[in-house]
């Protein structure tokens, strides 16, 4: 039989793991849907951007080859997307890495808890 000190210290323990469960689910939607706000912002600006260049890129290919087409009206249009997919490849490391880095926490909890 269990004494009250030994039950009240599994209740804190229990409530301990918890509550780092719930910020561990909470920090991963918040992280999963920056990653899809980022990734559907550079989709919706690359599928916006031959029309606020006034010319379809598509229809407009120059002989010369892709730097070609940064000479222009559209240059600004590639630019900011060429940014913001910088931004969206930065997220993804940082998330991969905040993954990797609370499994190997958990891993490690494991263990010590055997």
């Amino acid at each position: 039989m269990k004494t009250d000190a030994e039950r009240m210290a599994l209740i804190r323990q229990r409530t301990a793991q918890l509550q780092r469960q719930a910020r561990a689910r909470q920090m991963l939607l918040i992280d999963a849907g920056c990653m899809a706000a980022c990734l559907a912002l550079v989709v919706c600006l690359g599928l916006a951007m031959p029309g606020w260049a006034g010319t379809s890129v598509a229809l407009h290919v120059s002989p010369t080859g892709t730097a070609g087409m940064l000479s222009e009206r559209g240059a600004d249009g590639y630019i900011l997307v060429g940014v913001l997919s910088f931004l969206l490849g930065s997220c993804v490391t940082i998330l991969l890495y905040r993954l990797r880095r609370s499994s190997e926490k958990k891993h490690t909890r494991d263990d010590d808890e055997l």
